[in-house]
Order: structure tokens, then C-alpha cells, then sequence
């Protein structure tokens, strides 16, 4: 039975990407040294994360590749103004979204297929890193050297977290085998654990990653020595999330701007990205700086507007007549946004959040699970705002649970990465999200099954077609590369092959394969040509399934013939 943990084997490095929403960070294991502590790799020099922006060179003969990345795409505008840019892309890929058939519409509108864009840019992330440990190694190093791992929010879709992949494998020129996907928090429990908890052995954790585009939050019981060879992790609870990450705050910050300029959106130029830059300074000034009390105001410039000729002080005075909040304009031509106004915009994120938390820990408390410490990571936690607030708000019921925020909390992800990569057994179980299993025909039974849905089958037996066998229920706690099997007879006498669906809901108690809030993640065909000798009677069909992080893998068997298939969800 194949496993899900990638071997090592052959492999002298891991390399672990961490593609997020806003930011994208690299680092590297060296295993052939014995130093298997994470190396970053820093895509944009003396930044650890590089912007998620890329420009992508419409060329007929080679294709749309990436010619600039990260502060270098943005700033190419001031050399080339008919760069296009492309940006926050992976949001499209949320768990809002089920449609991978999805286009990125580029800042002067063209329109490119998501897994392309998402294709090229980690072709650009891949290459880059394979220039870098070459300079770095006294050998050349190849691509098959080394095993990727990919990070991908837990809370994603089967089929979002399969684009991902499948961009490695069209676009970079990895095959299956030297790919792993990582869940985010996951990753980032491993590394608060190894950082935090140096001289405590055992507990229960809350890790929320809260980055640009999502938040995901996910409970770990730990187990074994604070080392990452002997570190264990059991999930307690299913991982919980949503869309409440900081590009949100950015995204009102924006709309205020844009309503004082009387305009419902703003062309992206040189002058936009600047805006831009200037809104992320003063989020990220407004962290650190704020409390209740002050006066104080976010500045955000409108100079380069004033030069294109906007009336601002006018438009300023129109917008404070009907507008929800009062905006000044200082001499300097900075709009000015009251702090207060700024934290409301915060809270639009942080209470959905809180309220998620709550819920968690009052189902855990149910099921008498107490989890003493909360980890803050990603790169809004590194906000003192965000991090005050969760903890005011969590220690008001349960003052007893200690709220921190991980060290250099951005990199807790692709750290983690790391570390998972070089031992895949740290995570020893997840918690089911769904209910899965697959169609089949099943016997009768006047208890449970429609008579308009009865069939009879080449024996003169009664059945039901498309039913829902239950495999793995929600909630249920899944070992690693634990095997669940079936088994199940053809349904006629001369069937050259079984097909059937892989099948999710959010029911603990489906009944059949097409009622309502089933989903088909992926259709399996089993070749039966071997056994057409065999007798009806004794041609059974046994089917193991193993669920990995973001990978499904079936071992079927007719006769003596055995079958493995790895479940490619559906993103074409």
C-alpha cells in the first residue's frame, strides 16, 4: 500500500514554499550536511517575504512567463508603464471558491487562466531557488534532488489544494513523488511548539495564522520531546477558518480613498501602487503605535493625485458632508484617517475571528479538552493590536489560557514547512472536516431505501444504485496513512470495470450519492479485465483508502492484481 509520507530517499535538500496571498517566502534543509535546521532563501534582497506580485511577459512563442517578481514588478512601472501587473491571486483559490476554472484579471484587464499565473509564478519561485543553492553547492543540483514541500491553508478545498500541485508539476517540471503539500497551521504549530515550549512535554495548542488573505485556525495536543525528530502532534479539532486576513483593513483603507476621489475604483499605475505602499505603512504604523486614547490619525498621501489634478481639498469637504467618517487633509497632502476609524476596520476582522475561537473551545470543553496555550502566527500577528485584542477577548472566559505571539511570526509557516518536510510523522493525526466515501451500489434495504431507486442486478437481486458509503465520518480523528477498506461484488455478470465517485458532505448520515450537500471530489475507474475468468460469485472488489494532508490514495484489488491509484481531483 502506498504511503503518504514522501520518502527522502535520493533527496540532499527540502525546500519548503510558502505561497501565500500577500507574501511569499522560500527556505532550504541542506541533508547531505546534517544541518536540517530551515535556511531562508530571501526572493527580494534583505526581505524574508517578497510581495505576491508578479509581471508576466504575454510572449507567442515562449508563453507567459514571469519577468518580474515581488518590489521588482512594481517598481518596473516607473521604467515601463505598460507592464501589467497581477496580484493576490491566490485568494481566488478560498474556500469562498470551489471554481479552480477561474481567469486573474491582470491591471489592465487581461485575463489569464488561475493556475497559469499561479504556474508561472512558483516556475520563477523554483528556478530562482534552484540558482541559489547552485552558487551555494560545490555540485550542481538538480531539480530530482530535492523534495518540495508546498504549504496550503487546511481550511482549502480538495480541489484548490490539488491546484496548487498540479501548477508544480505542469509549470515547474516536478513530478508527483517529489512534491508534498504542508497545511499552514500545522506548520505553524511546529514551530511555536519549538520555540515556545522548550521545557514542557505535553499540552493542548491553538495556532491562528492570520495572514493577508485567510485565517486558519487549528488545535494540536503535543506529545514527546521539544526537538523536531522526536516532536509529536495529534489534532484535536478540525481546522477552522475564513477570509478575515489583513488585505481586508488594506481593501477599506482604499474604498475610503477612492470615495473621497469620487470614483468607484482607481487605474493601477505607478500612482496606485504607491497608494498602495503608503496604506501598508500605515497599517503597519497604526499596529504598533495605537491605543484608545490617542488623537493620532493614519496619513496616507495624496500628492501624486494632486499632481493629476484632483481638486483633494475639495473632494475632501464633498466627501465629510455625507460620509460615515470625518477625513482632514493636513498641509502636506496627506488624507488623514482618525485612529479610531482604523480600529473599527481592524475589529471588522478580529471579531469574526474571536467569535471562531470561542466556538472552538467551547466544543473542545465539551469534550473535555482545555487548551492552555494560544499561539498567534503569520504576519498580522506581529500587530500589537491584533495580538491585545484576541487576548482581552479570550482571557475574559477562560483566563487561565495564555495568548503569545510567535517569534518573527511570518516565518512561522515556512519554518515549519521545513521541519515537516524533513519528518513527515510529526503529524501523527488530523480531524476529519467532511464525511467521505464513495458511491456504490448497495443491496436493498426497505428501511432506509426509496423504492423508486430499486434495481435488480444479473442475479435477479435487488439494489441501489449511486448510494453513500460512509468511509471517514466529520469530526472522526484519521491516523496517519491509516488504511479504511471496502469491499463490494459487481453488479453484472460480464463487468469489465468499477467505477465510482469519491463523495464528500457535511452530514454524519448521507444516504445516497446525489441528495443534497454531497459533492464528488473525483471519479475512479478499477480495470476488472484480469478476472473476467473468474466466477461472479467470487469476484469481490476490495478497496483501501488512505487520506493524506491534501492527497487521496486508493488500493484496489481483483483477483490477485492490485491496484494504486492516486485521486487527481477534477481543476480542468
Amino acid at each position: 500500500m502506498y504511503s503518504t509520507s514522501t520518502t527522502l530517499n535520493k533527496r540532499n535538500y527540502v525546500v519548503a514554499i510558502d505561497f501565500g496571498s500577500s507574501g511569499c517566502a522560500v527556505a532550504y534543509a541542506d541533508i547531505l550536511s546534517g544541518d536540517t535546521d530551515p535556511i531562508l532563501i530571501e526572493l527580494q534582497y534583505n526581505f524574508p517575504k517578497a510581495p505576491t506580485v508578479v509581471v508576466l511577459d504575454n510572449n507567442e512563442k515562449k508563453g507567459q512567463r514571469v519577468t518580474e517578481f515581488g518590489l521588482d514588478a512594481i517598481n518596473s512601472l516607473k521604467r515601463n508603464p505598460s507592464n501589467e501587473i497581477f496580484e493576490k491571486f491566490k485568494m481566488l483559490l478560498s474556500l469562498e471558491v470551489d471554481d479552480v476554472k477561474q481567469m486573474v484579471i491582470g491591471s489592465k484587464g487581461t485575463k489569464i487562466s488561475l493556475q497559469r499565473v499561479i504556474g508561472e509564478t512558483l516556475s520563477y519561485i523554483v528556478n530562482f531557488t534552484l540558482k541559489t543553492l547552485d552558487e551555494r553547492s560545490d555540485k550542481t543540483v538538480r531539480k530530482s534532488d530535492i523534495l518540495w514541500v508546498i504549504t496550503v491553508p487546511a481550511i482549502w478545498t480538495w480541489k484548490a489544494k490539488e491546484t496548487m500541485r498540479q501548477a508544480m508539476v505542469q509549470y515547474c517540471g516536478l513530478s508527483n513523488d517529489q512534491i508534498i503539500e504542508a497545511l499552514e497551521p500545522e506548520c505553524a504549530a511546529i514551530t511555536c511548539w519549538l520555540q515556545g515550549k522548550t521545557n514542557v512535554n505535553k499540552g493542548n495548542v491553538m495556532v491562528i495564522d492570520i495572514g493577508g488573505g485567510t485565517v486558519d485556525i487549528s488545535v494540536h495536543n503535543y506529545e514527546g520531546k521539544c526537538n523536531a525528530s522526536q516532536l509529536k502532534l495529534k489534532t484535536q479539532y478540525q481546522a477552522q477558518g475564513g477570509p478575515y486576513g489583513g488585505n481586508n483593513i488594506d481593501n477599506m483603507i482604499l474604498k475610503v480613498v477612492t470615495d473621497v476621489l469620487g470614483v468607484t475604483s482607481l487605474k493601477k499605475d505607478e500612482t496606485y501602487y504607491q497608494l498602495c505602499e503608503s496604506i501598508e505603512s500605515e497599517k503597519k504604523r497604526f499596529s504598533v503605535k495605537f491605543n484608545k486614547q490617542s488623537n493620532d490619525n493614519i496619513l496616507i498621501s495624496m500628492k501624486e493625485y494632486k499632481h493629476l489634478g484632483y481638486d483633494i481639498g475639495r473632494l475632501v469637504n464633498n466627501y465629510n458632508v455625507t460620509a460615515p467618517i470625518i477625513v482632514k487633509l493636513d498641509k502636506a497632502n496627506n488624507l488623514c484617517i482618525p485612529y479610531s476609524e482604523v480600529y473599527k476596520m481592524f475589529l471588522s476582522i478580529l471579531e469574526p475571528i474571536v467569535k471562531l475561537v470561542h466556538e472552538m473551545l467551547y466544543n473542545l470543553g465539551k469534550k473535555n479538552i482545555n487548551v492552555d496555550t494560544i499561539y498567534l502566527a503569520g504576519g498580522m500577528a506581529e500587530s500589537t493590536v491584533v495580538h491585545d485584542y484576541i487576548k482581552k477577548e479570550i482571557q475574559k472566559y477562560y483566563e487561565n489560557t495564555i495568548v503569545l505571539t510567535a517569534s518573527k511570526p511570518q516565518l512561522a509557516i515556512i519554518k515549519g514547512a521545513i521541519y515537516y518536510g524533513l519528518n513527515q510523522g510529526l503529524i501523527q493525526t488530523r480531524v476529519s472536516s467532511y464525511t467521505y466515501g464513495i458511491s456504490i451500489d448497495a443491496p436493498y434495504d426497505q428501511r432506509v431505501h426509496s423504492m423508486d431507486r430499486v434495481r435488480k442486478n444479473y442475479a435477479g437481486h435487488l439494489y441501489v444504485p449511486r448510494c453513500f458509503l460512509p468511509i471517514v465520518l466529520v469530526e472522526e480523528v484519521v491516523g496517519l496513512n491509516h488504511e479504511f477498506k471496502i469491499s463490494a461484488p459487481p453488479t453484472s455478470e460480464n463487468q469489465k470495470d468499477i467505477q465510482f465517485d469519491i463523495l464528500q458532505t457535511k452530514s454524519r448520515n448521507p444516504i445516497y450519492a446525489d441528495e443534497y450537500g454531497v459533492t464528488k471530489l473525483a471519479t475512479v475507474t478499477i480495470d476488472l479485465l484480469d478476472s473476467l475468468q473468474v466466477a461472479v460469485e467470487d469476484k469481490i472488489i476490495e478497496v483501501k483508502l488512505m487520506f493524506g494532508a491534501s492527497e487521496i490514495w486508493i488500493t484496489a484489488k481483483s483477483g490477485e492484481k492490485e491496484h494504486n491509484v492516486r485521486v487527481s481531483f477534477e481543476t480542468n
